[in-house]
């Protein structure tokens, strides 16, 4: 019987992206599963990856509560109050003449500083996707 040739992805996601290394991870094992696990002699091996990966999305997928610490409650405050200077700060700009230089300057912010607006009454949430499993 002739074998299909393997071909693992290549990951090109950030190290930091927890859901992008879960889509690798789960794309590398399709590839294997797509091969049969017999056909790879990954008999006993393949099963074991199948179970690593479904802990992997598990843990990635599941609500997590962070401790509140003075300190990270004072950073966040202190964010919070320089992100509120600047908005405030550009918003008056933006009522200048607009033939002032300022204003010039206010308004190719106009596109950023729209899309932020009120980003500091959100908290940062757990970046996730959609839960996928290989039964």
């Amino acid at each position: 019987m002739a074998t299909k040739k393997l071909e693992i992805p290549e990951w090109t996601g950030s190290a930091l992206t927890l859901a992008a290394f879960l889509n690798y991870s789960l794309s590398v094992l399709k590839a294997l599963a797509k091969q049969g696990f017999n056909n790879l002699a990954l008999t006993t091996i393949g099963p074991e990856l199948q179970a690593e990966v479904n802990r992997l999305a598990l843990f990635i997928n599941q609500p997590r509560a962070f401790d509140e610490t003075p300190e990270i409650t004072k950073a966040d405050t202190k964010r919070d109050s320089l992100w509120k200077a600047l908005w405030y700060a550009w918003h008056y700009v933006m009522q200048l003449d607009p033939t002032d230089a300022l204003y010039q300057a206010a308004l190719q912010l106009r596109p950023t500083m729209t899309a932020y607006k009120g980003v500091y009454r959100h908290e940062l949430t757990k970046e996730t996707m959609p839960v996928c499993y290989f039964a």
